[in-house]
């Protein structure tokens, strides 16, 4: 198991989205005391040329995996990317966003890589060499604090918990994935925006 963290990256409509920024910001926080690097993922299809533009927010490696397959969201098909890219390079952990994408995504990536998940975290400190992940419980009247006690750890961390990371620093490394099309019992048709919800319709396959 390495030191490095790895962000799973949201990329649509040409940009970057913001919750991106807050996991490479709160990665490039603590990454100063794993000793490791920050290395982010960005899956989907056209995102090969945007890839390197994550170095300036603090990751020194990006990986892409770019396939017309790859879209629109699937976890069944975004899952076996991102699991086998964190077998290969055992970050310590892995962060995604508590959105629609990430809290599908991570219980997927989770179990296979048979550890510990903690979802909608508002805060992570290591203390003595133990991370600590805080999340609200019992409809917000609460919080707990876990201790991750296998790594690597998954974690989806809530959107505006975290600051952004600062940019300005240099284009990042990219590697390219290689990407199996993963047959699908679903087909993403329409994807619509409510207000801050997004609504995703399809047909399914006997």
């Amino acid at each position: 198991m390495g030191n490095n963290i790895l962000v799973v990256a949201e990329y649509g409509d040409g940009k970057f989205k913001s919750i991106t920024h807050q996991l490479l910001g709160e990665a490039v926080r603590l990454a100063t005391q794993t000793g490791g690097a920050v290395e982010a993922v960005v899956i989907g299809s056209g995102v090969k040329d945007v890839a390197a533009q994550l170095g300036a927010f603090g990751a020194a490696k990006v990986y892409a995996a770019d396939d017309a397959s790859l879209k629109d969201y699937d976890g069944a098909s975004y899952a076996p990317v991102l699991t086998d890219l964190a077998k290969r390079t055992q970050p310590l952990m892995v962060f995604l966003g508590a959105t629609p994408m990430g809290l599908t995504l991570a219980p997927r990536v989770a179990t296979q890589l048979q550890c510990a998940l903690t979802s909608d975290c508002t805060a992570i400190a290591i203390e003595g060499g133990t991370v600590n992940v805080t999340r609200p419980v019992y409809g917000g009247r609460a919080v707990a604090v876990y201790q991750a006690k296998k790594m690597p750890l998954v974690a989806t961390l809530r959107q505006n918990a975290f600051a952004p990371a600062a940019g300005g620093g240099a284009a990042a490394a990219v590697e390219s994935l290689a990407v199996t099309p993963v047959a699908l019992k679903t087909k993403v048709v329409e994807v619509k925006a409510f207000g801050r919800s997004v609504a995703t319709s399809g047909i399914f396959f006997a």
